[in-house]
């Protein structure tokens, strides 16, 4: 009887936690961060492994930042799009480096905010915020750069 009632509740958890998730970001796994981390942190041959690890730390928060963030902003529908734009931009040679995922996340969703907040007060000109819009897209820190010059 307990193996049905917890097979019952790991699917019911499991389908709120990935419903509440609509968008999709790698696994930590594919990031590969020991590759990343050993390749930036070998010098002559030799593997510094403290600042491998230490690297391999970083990368492993950065993303559970990523996942903050994107729990936060969840309900925008370019959200999507931009993790995208994000994951693409930082992986190379198959090795995603997700400290500057959720560096590039969080920069955009500052001029995100900067925008929403701009857009609320008075002598806000929004055929200058469509225009800067249109050029940059869902990169907000650039259609906030725009806006402002």
């Amino acid at each position: 009887m307990k193996k049905i009632h917890l097979s019952i509740l790991f699917f019911v958890t499991t389908f709120f936690v990935n419903a509440a998730f609509a968008v999709n970001f790698p696994s930590m796994e594919s990031g590969k961060y020991g590759e990343l981390c050993e390749e930036k942190w070998t010098k002559l041959g030799k593997v510094d492994t403290q600042m491998a690890g230490y690297c391999i730390q970083k990368e492993k928060e950065g993303y559970y930042k990523a996942l903050e963030i994107i729990k936060k902003y969840d309900s925008q529908k370019w959200l999507q799009d931009l993790v995208n734009l994000q994951v693409q931009k930082w992986t190379k040679k198959g090795r995603r480096e997700d400290s500057m995922v959720s560096y590039g996340l969080n920069k955009e969703m500052d001029g995100f905010e900067e925008i929403s907040i701009a857009s609320k007060s008075p002598g806000f000109n929004n055929a200058k915020m469509q225009a800067c819009s249109a050029k940059w897209g869902i990169e907000f820190s650039m259609v906030w750069f725009c806006y402002k010059q």
